[in-house]
């Protein structure tokens, strides 16, 4: 599995727009999880409701502050207190 990482920080000016397209507004982390890159890039992308879609978040794009693709590796941990 991989895990799609983007971090936006939307002004607060923008919150309303932003809620419109995504439901949700300011500091975000959306964590979105696909069976691969290849599934993300070559599958969603090239789907016929990936336009519309992208019409409605491609205003935040520029705000994105990190975009990255992370595989699962099974690590576990935690911090005791």
């Amino acid at each position: 599995m991989t895990t799609e990482v983007i971090r936006y920080k939307i002004a607060a000016d923008q919150a309303a727009t932003f809620e419109e397209a995504y439901r949700k507004a300011e500091n975000w982390i959306l964590l979105l999880f696909w069976d691969s890159v290849e599934g993300h890039e070559q599958g969603f992308r090239q789907e016929k409701g990936f336009r519309a879609f992208f019409g409605l978040v491609k205003p935040f794009l520029g705000q994105v502050q990190e975009m990255k693709h992370y595989n699962v590796n099974g690590l576990d941990w935690s911090r005791a207190s």
